[in-house]
């Protein structure tokens, strides 16, 4: 399709240029025959020879002829105007309306010599002789006072709010004696020892709980537990917590649910013996119990009722305490040694 276009755009081309190139020569000929035509406006004889006209040129308005006409214009009549109706000008007399009357000369009596102002260079009001801010505007012996409370700022320790001279010119909002500027409790009154602010309440172990409301007000402690001791932090004092060092619920006086102190796998508040490890059958209880509590069962301890070591087969060791060389030997002083005998548990 493009190639079909871009032929006849070529055909078109050259059909025009030939049409231009063909009448090219007409319009030659027609320029050339326009040019070469006679002018029409020219005169012409009758032989069709060419008449030379001459002319004589007439002056501009040389064919005019001057007239003079007279008009008469009547002239208004001129009526007088009276001299006394008319205002006197400068240079005319006029009489004067008061007559002046001599006055004896008085001479001059003693009048004070002129006072001079004396130097303002800021323009307050205050003489510079007077004024302690020669070159400031203010209203305090000269000085600037920005809160208007009689105290320049210079002096001022609250140059922009208003106070009393006894506090150097600042405030006291809570009227306690202790400015604003050093109050850490500027709308609670307070005393001076205590920066402004209250005292607080006696608090004699220091944990930050008002005695009227510690229950150990001698031992610090915790808020959760009344202001008591709590090692772990359960909120049960360590007073009434069977468990201090774990936490539980007070209703289980403060031990875990799930403690089992004896690991028989039974929890301590379901065993009936929770620091002897025993069956589930016997409520926690050993199948053998250990009278003596020694940790050596009752069916191999030889000594069921006085604690020993296992290796001593649950029976306590004999110590013997030794006795001087020169100690006397005589009848009864071995009963006294066998007394001295004590028996211990290692």
């Amino acid at each position: 399709m493009a190639t079909f276009v871009g032929r006849n755009r070529t055909v078109l081309r050259s059909v025009l240029f030939f049409i231009i190139l063909g009448t090219l020569p007409i319009y030659l000929i027609l320029i050339i025959a326009w040019a070469l035509a006679p002018d029409p406006g020219a005169p012409t004889g009758g032989g069709g020879d060419v008449v030379d006209v001459t002319s004589s040129p007439t002056p501009l308005g040389g064919d005019l002829v001057l007239t003079v006409t007279e008009t008469r214009t009547p002239t208004p009549l001129r009526t007088p105007t009276p001299l006394i109706d008319l205002e006197p000008t400068p240079w005319q007399f006029q009489p004067p309306a008061v007559i002046f009357t001599q006055t004896p000369f008085q001479f001059p009596t003693d009048t004070p010599a002129p006072t001079l102002t004396p130097s303002d260079r800021d323009g307050d009001g205050v003489p510079d002789a007077q004024d302690e801010c020669p070159d400031q505007w203010g209203t305090v012996n000269g000085c600037p006072d920005n809160d208007a409370d009689g105290i320049p700022d210079r002096d001022d320790q609250c140059p922009d709010t208003a106070g009393p001279p006894q506090f150097n010119g600042c405030p006291d909002t809570d009227d306690d004696g202790v400015p604003d500027n050093v109050d850490q409790c500027i709308n609670t009154p307070g005393p001076a020892s205590n920066n402004g602010c209250p005292q607080p309440p006696a608090d004699a172990d220091g944990d930050g709980i008002p005695d009227s409301e510690d229950q150990c007000p001698n031992t610090a402690g915790v808020a959760s537990a009344q202001g008591c001791p709590d090692a772990d932090g359960d909120g049960v004092p360590d007073s009434e917590d069977q468990c201090p060092d774990q936490a539980g619920p007070a209703a289980n006086n403060g031990c875990p649910e799930d403690l089992d102190s004896d690991g028989d796998g039974i929890p301590d508040n379901e065993d009936a013996c929770p620091n002897e490890f025993g069956i589930p059958l016997l409520n926690g209880c050993p199948e053998v119990p250990d009278t003596d509590g020694d940790g050596v069962p009752d069916d191999i301890d030889q000594c069921v009722n006085e604690p020993g070591p296992a290796s001593n087969n649950g029976c306590p060791v004999e110590q013997e305490d030794s006795s001087d060389p020169g100690e006397s030997t005589e009848p009864g002083d071995g009963e006294q040694t066998q007394r001295d005998r004590r028996l211990r548990v290692t």
